[in-house]
């Protein structure tokens, strides 16, 4: 016989929740009203209604007041209510994704509308009846019985009935509802409709515009031809009226400034028409990817308009500035619609989910804002299965499908960019003359009459000159100036390079260190024994970091000196030197000559140009195969007085219809770039080279090939 004290107590038991769940689950996955209301509206999208109205009666305060969900979709039988409305978390849509009628791909999967009404209100009374059906459901749901701590879920009665149809019959109150919709045709004889009543919480004007404006947007705002008809009302208290009525965007956003619609496949070719001005033009090719991978997102058809918010742009369009502007501030974003519905948060005000105006702020001439643009991303659940939602149904699970789709949706935005930017810049005269920007700082024709027409003044003469002279120190100068900044905006370029090659050093010297000072510590007389060796590491990493620092000094903003003799491929290996481990990760084959050309310059300026020159190829080349990254530099001196560096990639090379553009301030086709890097490069080989930079047709290798000429200081 065992030991009594050796038995266990074996048995089973089940879960048993409390009845106050379903108000903790209604509060946690519900974040406020508007969503509780936008979850309901789904619910009669995936019932195939083709209307819905939202009616609210007064007072719409604190425990008072009510409000109505109506919609004509399929109604629900008492077995639907009993074994699947009253089951949260169902199945149901699991196992039938798709709508009975309309065959639409269901919204509402998880099951959690009923906790939406018991976010809004106090009380549910729920009417249904399906189409023919003889009877009509009713079911009652007082939700404070869910408060009661002392209860569990299964207490909770929740009485039904079958009655005679009383709402939805002819000249019943669902078919008085629906007729204020002012639709023709609508069915009102089924559906459904939740009279929710004592409302947990206040609604004012701020509510309903928010609630408007999220509506209006809930559904795509164009037509489409995998989108059945499904309209969105609301019935309000005169208090209210402005907002009472059929929900749709404002005309105004019909009218874009800039407009790109099109699609993108699962392996990353677009197809898009882009209206800008006058002429619609249609582009098509394939994006790619930062790691060169094909998407894990697609297909998507994207549709993004812009609009430029100066008061002179938004009067040429014949509109209100402010109004313009309210609208914009209401529905600016860029929103995802799967199935022909809003996912949210995408796309909400306050809510960049694209970091759109931090890359705005980097390039504000180039880059458009969150608030410049209404974009819609439309997508299919059985086709981008990837992109899950989050529980609480706001937003999807951070993935790599997500990252690409984000990746996806700039780059057709930055195809808009560059022709907003082509053509304000056709449309607006420039003032700036060519040649650099110190280029028309002269008095030359004012120089030129005098000496003709006044060479006896010799008072005039004289003041001539020494305006000249005057404007010529003052130009120096502002050049002085500006080549501090240029290095300060290089430097901060640089600082995560310096780091990483100035980290490890210091750990190793940190390190070597402590053991010396251990040994020491412990000595007995035989200090010099491992010493030596110790000491030998240390000066070898001190003179490590000692180079690193000494190849960024050029751009450590010190004042400009006077140009010395200097060998040129010094100065250029320096600045690839820079960027060493970089270009040994990225596979890059380099090619310098080993000449040596001598010439007057400062080295920090020659650097500034290499340097540009190189990370915009670094960047480029990413986007060719890893065994075809190549960089050629060549040098030929022309005369005593003219010098060449030709620069030279095999990455895919420049868009010919960006060539015009590529060396002016902020212009740039990288998604996130400043486009300062080649009008940087240009400002400097111009303004203190007396050269210029030219874009080569054909150069040593098949990408983007620069010629830099030098007239100066060579």
């Amino acid at each position: 016989m065992a030991d009594s004290k050796n038995r266990y107590n074996n048995g089973s038991n089940i879960f048993r929740p409390r009845a106050r769940l379903m108000r903790a689950f209604g509060d946690e996955l519900i974040s406020n009203e508007n969503v509780a209301v936008i979850e309901l509206v789904k619910n009669a999208y995936d019932a195939d209604a083709t209307a819905v109205v939202i009616k609210f009666e007064g007072p719409l305060e604190s425990d008072k007041g009510s409000m109505e969900v109506i919609d004509n979709g399929n109604g629900m039988s008492m077995q639907t209510i009993l074994n699947t409305w009253l089951e949260p978390a169902t199945i149901n849509r699991i196992k039938n994704p798709r709508s009975e009628r309309y065959n639409r791909r269901v919204l509402g999967k998880k099951g959690i509308g009923r906790f939406a009404v018991s976010r809004l209100s106090r009380s549910l009374s729920l009417f249904t009846r399906m189409k023919d059906a003889p009877k009509e459901t009713s079911i009652y749901i007082d939700w404070s019985q869910f408060e009661d701590v002392d209860k569990y879920l299964d207490e909770i009665d929740i009485p039904w009935k079958e009655i005679s149809p009383r709402c939805y019959k002819k000249g019943g109150y669902a078919e008085k509802v629906l007729q204020y919709s002012g639709g023709t045709g609508i069915e009102k004889n089924h559906g459904t409709m939740l009279k929710m009543t004592n409302l947990r919480s206040e609604w004012s004007d701020k509510e309903f515009k928010d609630l408007y404006n999220r509506l209006s947007r809930l559904v795509l705002p164009f037509k489409d031809s995998t989108i059945y008809d499904f309209d969105i009302f609301l019935d309000l208290p005169d208090a209210f009226s402005k907002f009472s009525g059929h929900v749709h965007p404002p005309e105004s956003l019909s009218k874009p400034m800039y407009l790109i619609s099109g699609c993108v496949n699962e392996n990353g070719y677009y197809n898009f028409d882009i209206n800008i001005g006058e002429k619609p033009e249609n582009i098509r090719g394939k994006f790619q990817l930062e790691d060169k991978q094909a998407p894990t997102c697609g297909p998507l058809t994207i549709e993004l308009r812009g609009w430029d918010r100066d008061s002179k742009s938004i009067q040429e369009m014949g509109m209100k500035v402010t109004q313009m502007r309210e609208d914009l501030d209401a529905a600016a974003g860029i929103s995802i619609y799967r199935d022909g519905f809003r996912v949210f948060p995408y796309g909400e005000p306050g809510n960049d989910w694209l970091r759109l105006d931090i890359r705005s702020r980097q390039n504000p001439t180039m880059n458009m804002a969150n608030n410049q643009l209404v974009g819609y991303v439309i997508i299919s659940s059985d086709s981008n299965s990837q992109l899950e939602d989050q529980t609480n149904r706001e937003g999807f699970l951070e993935n790599r499908a997500v990252s690409d789709l984000k990746e996806l949706i700039k780059l057709t935005l930055k195809e808009l960019e560059k022709r907003r930017y082509a053509y304000k810049r056709r449309n607006v005269d420039s003032k700036e003359p060519s040649g650099g920007i110190f280029q028309g700082f002269n008095i030359d024709r004012i120089r030129l009459l005098v000496d003709t027409e006044y060479s006896q003044d010799k008072q005039l003469t004289n003041l001539i000159a020494a305006t000249e002279k005057d404007l010529q120190f003052k130009i120096e100068k502002v050049q002085e100036v500006l080549s501090r900044y240029r290095r300060l905006a290089t430097l901060g370029q640089l600082i995560d390079g310096v780091i990483h090659e100035g980290r490890t050093p210091v750990t190793v010297i940190s390190q070597q260190a402590r053991l010396i000072k251990r040994e020491l510590e412990h000595s007995e007389n035989e200090e010099c024994r491992g010493l030596a060796k110790k000491t030998a590491s240390i000066l070898s990493q001190t003179e490590t970091l000692s180079k690193v620092f000494k190849r960024i000094a050029p751009f450590g903003g010190r004042k400009r000196g006077k140009p010395v003799a200097v060998v040129l491929e010094n100065i250029i290996r320096d600045g690839f030197l820079i960027f060493e481990d970089d270009l040994n990760k990225l596979n890059i084959e380099v090619d310098i000559p080993n000449t040596k050309t001598k010439v007057t310059a400062d080295s920090s300026e020659i650097q500034e140009v290499i340097v540009n020159l190189l990370r915009n190829s670094m960047y480029w080349l990413k986007k060719v195969p890893d065994d075809e990254r190549s960089i050629v530099v060549q040098i030929d001196r022309i005369s005593e007085n003219e010098l060449h560096i030709i620069f030279s990639d095999s990455g895919p090379g420049v868009d010919p219809s960006d060539k015009d553009m590529i060396f002016e301030p902020y212009f740039s086709t990288r998604n996130d770039g400043v486009g300062l890097g080649l009008a940087t490069v240009d400002e400097i080989v111009t303004d203190y080279y007396g050269g210029e930079v030219i874009l080569l047709e054909e150069g040593p290798l098949d990408g983007a090939s620069f010629k830099v000429i030098l007239r100066r200081r060579v």
